[in-house]
């Protein structure tokens, strides 16, 4: 399309437009209006259905009706009566719609009118009509559609049992008149109706044998449900159908329409729009030509002035005459030249003052190229002393650093021995109460010591009070057995009469004895007490002794802790001193391995400045050399620029 000029491309489009749109619009009135055509024609179907229903219950509703009467008025006794008889003739007779009108019985009796002779062996109780009956009694019940017998006519009985329940009236309706009706019916030019009944057999059909069973996927849908529409296909045709059911005899109803009648009736409405479309195009065709003219000859002339203009010569103006967009565009287009022509005297002339100012700036450039070479020189000198400044920096931040190591291991030592006197302090402390306890213990055992020397004292005093008394009980004990001795001779002396007395004293000589022995026992251990006792003193005396030298050495020693408590906290206190100065010391080495890195890393800083300088440089030196090459390189443009500007003719 880019290769295609503007006036095609908008003719093109203009005429896809309105044949789109026209299409579009004709398309969109054909199938609205072949939508109404079929919604006319299926209105019209369920108008026929209708009908017909109404048709159906006209001819059945009375009968049902003529039934009732009968059966309420009819016992099944009377059947085989003359009177009987003669009341069905009279029916008959009256209703020239019915083929004829019937009574049967539970015993078999049977009588019609008109008077029929019937097969030899007809039971009406075998008859579909009878078993329907009983088996609905007091209800009308309405068989299906048959073929008569006696007559050329499709029948269907209408029976309702007697009033005493033991018979069956009924009567044979006539359908002819209906199928006939049926068959006149006609839906559009070629559409038509149908009655099934309610096993899906032919009543009325214009294609279809009376009877018959009818098949195919419209039938089913017909026989599922109780109304509706569908579509299908009979034959190559597509087929159209409403149907409903009527509600007294369960007899489906349908109406059916060929599709090809309602494209018959919109064809003219086709053909007129087709005509419509093709004149409307034809039209916007010439239309379209005379608006598209009037825009592309402007562009026209546009083109050939900017192709003078392309050439060279800015004397060339477009014609422009009205107030559209397109007479704009050339106004604007004629300014642009004017402007052009005004930029390119101005250029001629600038052109002049830049050749001019390229020489100056050429000489500038090569000037200022001489001092940034001067400029770099110096830089690479201080570079090269901020090097040595930096190593010498690094050798002193390395001596700092070791120092303030040094520093933190005296500090970490002083802080040891402070602790370390602190801990001796507080030891000392608890020596010195532990010796003042010792003290005042000792004085104690010097009191309890005396008073048990005292209390031995007693006890031994107390002892030979016991050896006297023992020494006396020794003696009582002697004369007692010397008494008893002689009271042994005297009774020896006195025969049998001193016996007893003889007993009694030598068991007072036994105990005399006994006395004595624990006399000498109570001595000789009062004895070994008194030895023991004057041991304890002699103890007590030489512990008395030790316990005051004990004491004395304690005093000495309470006085040795106090000069040494007194040395720790003159230790201590100086000790702590020392390690306040060494952390002074250490935060000052600190301080000046601080201020040495920072002195360091300003050098540092210093020295990637001077490279960045010294970068710089080179690069203004560069660029110095570039201002020169464009300097010569922009005099030669000038040169050219205003030959350029010499080829337009203005």
């Amino acid at each position: 399309m880019r290769n295609v000029s503007v006036k095609v491309r908008l003719i093109i489009s203009f005429l896809l437009i309105v044949f789109i749109s026209t299409s579009c619009l004709g398309f969109v009135s054909y199938n609205v209006a072949k939508k109404e055509v079929m919604e006319q024609i299926l209105y019209s179907g369920q108008e026929s259905n209708k009908t017909l229903n109404t048709f159906v219950n006209g001819v059945i509703y009375p009968q049902v009706k003529n039934i009732e009467f009968l059966a309420q008025n009819i016992n099944s006794a009377e059947v085989g009566t003359e009177g009987l008889r003669q009341r069905l003739n009279d029916f008959q007779s009256a209703h020239s719609e019915l083929i004829n009108a019937f009574v049967g019985n539970e015993n078999g009796s049977y009588v019609n009118a008109p008077n029929v002779k019937m097969p030899d062996g007809y039971d009406p109780r075998k008859r579909p009509w009878y078993k329907q009956a009983m088996e609905n009694k007091g209800e009308v019940i309405i068989t299906n559609p048959y073929q008569a017998v006696s007559v050329d006519a499709v029948v269907v009985t209408i029976a309702k049992t007697t009033k005493d329940g033991k018979g069956v009236v009924g009567i044979d309706l006539n359908l002819n008149h209906l199928t006939d009706e049926v068959k006149k019916v006609r839906i559009g030019k070629e559409g038509y109706a149908f009655i099934l009944d309610e096993q899906g057999e032919v009543i009325v059909h214009p294609h279809e044998k009376y009877g018959s069973k009818v098949s195919g996927v419209q039938y089913e849908e017909i026989m599922k449900q109780n109304s509706g529409e569908l579509t299908y296909m009979e034959g190559e045709e597509q087929m159209n159908a409403v149907f409903s059911v009527n509600p007294l005899t369960g007899w489906k109803i349908a109406s059916v329409m060929p599709e090809s009648e309602a494209e018959q009736e919109v064809a003219p409405i086709f053909y007129t729009t087709l005509v419509v479309v093709l004149v409307f195009f034809v039209f916007s065709l010439l239309l379209a030509y005379i608006v598209i003219r009037s825009i592309t000859q402007p562009l026209q002339d546009l083109r050939n002035v900017a192709e003078k203009v392309k050439e060279g010569d800015l004397t060339s103006k477009v014609q422009s005459k009205g107030r559209d967009e397109l007479s704009v565009v050339g106004t604007s287009f004629n300014h642009m030249i004017d402007s052009l022509h005004s930029v390119l005297q101005t250029i001629s002339e600038k052109s002049h003052l830049l050749a001019s100012s390229s020489e100056q700036l050429a000489a500038s450039a090569e000037q200022s190229s001489q001092a940034s070479e001067h400029v770099a020189a110096m830089t690479q000198d201080i570079t090269e002393e901020t090097i040595q400044q930096t190593k010498s920096i690094e050798k002193a931040s390395l001596s700092v650093d070791e120092m303030s190591r040094g520093i933190q291991q005296i500090a970490g030592n002083s802080q040891t021995v402070s602790l370390a006197s602190s801990e001796a302090l507080e030891r000392t402390e608890k020596g010195k109460q532990a010796l003042q306890t010792i003290n005042e213990n000792m004085s104690m055992i010097t009191d309890k010591v005396g008073e048990l020397s005292k209390v031995i004292e007693r006890l031994s005093e107390r002892s030979n009070q016991i050896g006297k008394i023992v020494e006396v009980i020794t003696e009582i004990a002697n004369q007692t057995n010397l008494l008893s001795l002689n009271a042994a001779i005297e009774a020896a002396r006195a025969g049998e009469q001193g016996k007893g007395f003889a007993v009694v004293a030598d068991e007072v000589r036994s105990l005399a004895e006994q006395s004595s022995n624990s006399a000498e026992k109570i001595k000789a251990l009062i004895a070994t007490i008194q030895q023991e006792m004057k041991y304890a003193v002699q103890s007590m005396t030489d512990s008395t002794d030790v316990v005051h030298k004990g004491m004395k050495n304690v005093r000495e020693a309470d006085e040795a802790f106090r000069s040494i408590l007194q040395s720790i906290t003159e230790v201590t206190t100086q000790v702590q001193e020392v390690s306040a100065a060494v952390q002074q010391i250490s935060a000052g080495a600190e301080e000046v391995m601080q201020i040495t890195k920072n002195a360091k890393y300003s050098q540092e800083q210093n020295m990637e400045k001077m490279s960045s300088i010294s970068s710089a440089m080179e690069e203004q030196l560069a660029s110095m050399e570039e201002i020169y090459s464009s300097a010569a390189a922009l005099s030669t443009i000038a040169e050219e620029l205003r030959d350029n500007v010499d080829r337009f003719k203005m």
